[in-house]
């Protein structure tokens, strides 16, 4: 379900000292809680999130992942390609595309056609909001209201929480195989460093049978989420940490004010 982890499951020997990240220093005190952002500044006209992709507790980078999009009036592109690199990448290479194409409306993000590429092959699926249905694949099955695919699923989450941080938030998320409820669970105002800078963020957690989600987004970075922790169903972590961010409004790497 997490392209992250899939992208890295390959590169499971340790990589040695080169290929280590230190993990966010913890800070020493939360910053005060920042002001809501308008939704829809969530998706600038034209993004672009750069993510390390770390194995373990020791960190050791296995790849990158680079979120990217494109927001034209009411519609939207989004893009992640994740891969291998380094070590990784010489000895056992791996590749993910997702693709997810829709509309910006007032509750949100609404897909209409979602894209994957990875070792299994190619998947789609076209999302029809005016029937109520879901078809790709070789199947067809009823759309519930509210409906995110994996990949976009980050970017309606960061949109939720925009007026607020909500104990809980419950999404339909449209995977390979099926439409399955997540509920997305608060766990409370965390620190963490950014280029130097100390973010509160916002974390909340998920679990998906015997996979579990963290995330951590940034109201300070338009609510984009800055890590996202998986633990696969064999007790394995990766990390997701944002590395640099490009807004298209901003050309420069966005780095949130200095805190008072």
């Amino acid at each position: 379900a997490n392209a992250a982890g899939d992208a890295a499951a390959a590169a499971r020997e340790p990589l040695g000292e080169d290929a280590t990240v230190a993990a966010a220093m913890p800070a020493a005190a939360v910053p005060p809680a920042p002001t809501f952002f308008d939704p829809a500044s969530v998706l600038a006209a034209h993004g672009r999130v750069r993510y390390l992709i770390s194995r373990g507790a020791g960190g050791f980078v296995v790849g990158q992942a680079i979120h990217t999009w494109q927001r034209e009036d009411a519609d939207y592109r989004l893009e992640s390609v994740t891969e291998t690199t380094g070590i990784a990448a010489v000895f056992k290479p791996a590749r993910i595309v997702q693709q997810s194409r829709g509309e910006v409306t007032a509750a949100g993000l609404r897909p209409q056609w979602v894209h994957q590429e990875d070792k299994k092959g190619v998947s789609e699926a076209s999302l029809d909001w005016a029937t109520h249905h879901v078809e790709g694949g070789g199947r067809s099955e009823s759309l519930p209201a509210g409906t995110q695919d994996m990949l976009s699923m980050y970017y309606q989450l960061a949109w939720s929480l925009s007026a607020d941080a909500p104990p809980l938030v419950e999404l339909p998320i449209l995977t390979r195989k099926a439409i399955e409820t997540y509920r997305f669970e608060f766990v409370g105002r965390e620190a963490l460093n950014y280029q130097q800078h100390v973010l509160s963020t916002w974390h909340y957690r998920t679990r998906n049978g015997t996979d579990a989600i963290e995330l951590w987004f940034a109201p300070e970075l338009r609510g984009l989420p800055v890590l996202i922790r998986f633990i696969d169903r064999n007790g394995e972590l990766f990390e997701q940490r944002a590395e640099a961010i490009e807004l298209s409004n901003d050309p420069s790497p966005v780095v949130p004010k200095e805190t008072p």
